[in-house]
């Protein structure tokens, strides 16, 4: 189980980066709603 959360945890943030142009600036984003997205599963 704890695997397949960290595939689906890489695969989304990687996911978001990509959607952001700046990048640096999805970092935020991510550690702000990482732990919504992690609650999902």
């Amino acid at each position: 189980m704890k695997k397949s959360n960290i595939i689906k945890e890489t695969g989304t943030a990687g996911a978001a980066e990509r959607s952001y142009p700046q990048g640096g600036r999805a970092s935020p984003w991510l550690q702000t709603h990482k732990e919504t997205l992690l609650a999902c599963w």
